[in-house]
């Protein structure tokens, strides 16, 4: 079995990533998590720098996947998790996240809802190890999560996002409840009760701003490897230590059917609402059956859509994915790469990216 990824040249101007502060007064400071929570940018020796809030509209930090597209912000999004090295300073780890919101951030009304899927499975004798959650954007612009029950390696865990909006992708904190030492028949570890999520519309590239300029080119050959080939950077990729590889079954995602039932009650309102003889009742009620819809959504993202997720070494330029990773022919996938250094209680992410592919 083989599978085929478009190539991909992704060239950017160069952006840092941020981690924007949450609403309800959340810190999402991943190295100092006790204090106060500015706007932050990572600096290339890892030290947080405040920023002045200034944006740049011609200076994206995004990459589409083909050079002629015009880049258009879709409601998925992949991206990663940082475990908090304050808190697991010796086993801090990066892992995949996938959120989906109800619509595009431009057109996200309070109210409006979000789901979304993370993985703390590293090792095959943790079983799944997933948190699924969902939410509602606040009246101050952020995602926050419905408190979300899992057991993570026979700890039970309470898991809770809180994100914002930054004309890149959504960023902000998780916080973990009732964390403890992992010590069992699989492995003995720190669960972090901390971490930073940086998630991004899907099919794109980020780079730090260490890497101004520079290119990526990702290939497949053979039947189940992935190449990718460094170009204006190679100093910079000399220093990352590792890279952080997920696949998901993009097809038992879009199976799911997200917000279906609102999306219908979303269409009839504003049917309602473009039609000059629509009785001003009939409005209401659109509305209030809208609102009570989203009010009373229940989680959909309940199965395990991760096939694959492992931490490799940051030198490499290729992975074939195992034989026990099941592509069926046809099938939609999502590769997702996290590229990162870890230093003490430092850590740097260096690129990420995402890409849709075909399983032939």
């Amino acid at each position: 079995m083989s599978f085929k990824m478009r190539l991909l040249a992704l060239i950017i101007m160069g952006t840092g990533l941020t981690a924007c502060g949450g609403g309800g007064g959340s810190n999402d400071n991943l190295f100092n998590p006790a204090e106060d929570t500015t706007t932050d940018s990572t600096t290339d020796d890892s030290d947080p720098t405040v920023d002045d809030g200034s944006t740049d509209d011609e200076d994206s930090g995004l990459s589409t996947s083909d050079s002629e597209d015009v880049y258009t912000v879709e409601n998925e999004f992949v991206g990663f998790y940082i475990e908090s090295p304050q808190y697991d300073p010796t086993s801090y780890s990066v892992g995949t996240v996938y959120i989906r919101t109800f619509v595009t951030p431009s057109n996200m009304e309070e109210g409006y809802i979000f789901e979304g899927i993370s993985s703390f499975h590293y090792e095959q004798c943790q079983d799944d190890n997933l948190f699924t959650y969902t939410g509602v954007l606040q009246s101050d612009g952020s995602l926050e999560s419905y408190q979300t029950n899992s057991t993570i390696d026979g700890i039970n865990q309470t898991y809770s996002v809180d994100l914002t909006w930054d004309e890149s992708g959504y960023k902000g904190p998780y916080n973990l409840a009732a964390s403890a030492n992992i010590d069992n028949t699989c492995l003995t570890h720190q669960q972090a009760v901390r971490g930073k999520i940086e998630v991004y519309p899907l099919n794109t590239t980020q780079f730090t701003d260490t890497l101004s300029d520079s290119v990526i080119a990702f290939s497949t050959e053979g039947t189940r490897t992935i190449n990718w080939n460094y170009s204006e950077f190679s100093d910079v990729a000399s220093d990352i230590e590792h890279i952080s590889i997920s696949v998901i079954d993009k097809d038992a995602l879009d199976s799911i059917g997200f917000f279906s039932d609102e999306y219908l009650l979303r269409a009839e309102l504003e049917a309602l609402q473009d039609d000059p003889s629509a009785d001003s009742d009939d409005i209401e009620a659109a509305e209030q059956a809208l609102s009570s819809a989203l009010n009373n959504h229940r989680l959909q993202m309940t199965e395990d859509v991760f096939l694959f997720q492992q931490t490799i070494s940051g030198s490499l330029t290729s992975f074939t994915l195992p034989d026990d990773v099941d592509l069926v022919s046809g099938g939609k996938y999502l590769l997702n790469l996290t590229a990162w250094s870890s230093d003490g209680e430092s850590n740097f992410v260096y690129y990420h990216s995402s890409h849709e592919f075909f399983a032939n």
